[in-house]
């Protein structure tokens, strides 16, 4: 009898060594699980920021590149030229839409336009073609309008979220088990008999040595 009300109180230990353990492991899972998402939510809008910058890089570069040859041939009404030229802006990441137009009092005129004209204009940008007559006068005609859209910044950062989070994830799982094994082997027995070890103190035995159980391998 007396040795099976010992064998369930081993058991009830073993239980509660366990639960120790899994509580460790828990609150390791869930720390790690925070801190990683918030390193990728903080990576990812880093990608963000630094996509919707090479928008605004790539229509600083039209800007700068492609203005004065669009509006001399525009004011020449070289459509051709102005549809080759349109043609070479769409090939920019993210440019999805682009179109001269000519405006007058009356009306505005659609010259040349290149891209999908329905597709979702999240970043616009209209630059002016002054073409100049002679080094004083300016003949100010036509504008040029940029479309960018991020659906596409959207869906890379889409890819990128399920190769970090599963990189992450992996991260996290091995060293929550590696941190489980190292307490599990290394501090809970020791736990165990430190708390084993207070149980059996009283006023005939308060000087009595607390012996670890220690291994060879014990770091």
């Amino acid at each position: 009898m007396i040795g099976k009300i010992k064998a369930l109180l081993d058991h009830h230990k073993d239980l509660k060594k366990q639960r120790l353990s899994l509580r460790l492991l828990s609150w390791v899972v869930i720390c790690s699980s925070f801190f990683a998402l918030l390193v990728s939510a903080f990576q990812l809008y880093t990608d963000y920021k630094r996509d919707v910058a090479s928008i605004h890089s790539s229509m600083q570069f039209i800007n700068d590149s492609y203005l004065k040859s669009l509006a001399a041939n525009a004011y020449n009404m070289d459509i051709q030229q102005l549809d080759l030229q349109l043609q070479g802006m769409l090939k920019l990441q993210d440019i999805e839409y682009l179109e001269i137009i000519e405006k007058t009092e009356s009306s505005n005129t659609i010259l040349a336009q290149e891209g999908d004209p329905n597709s979702s204009k999240d970043i616009e940008r209209e630059f002016t073609l002054n073409y100049f007559s002679t080094p004083i006068d300016t003949v100010q005609f036509s504008v040029l309008r940029v479309s960018a859209s991020l659906e596409g910044v959207y869906h890379r950062l889409w890819d990128k979220a399920i190769i970090i989070l599963s990189s992450n994830i992996s991260k996290t799982f091995l060293a929550s088990i590696c941190i489980f094994f190292i307490f599990q082997f290394l501090l809970t027995r020791h736990l165990t008999s430190i708390a084993r070890f207070a149980k059996q103190l009283n006023l005939a035995n308060l000087g009595a040595p607390l012996a670890l159980d220690r291994k060879s391998s014990d770091i």
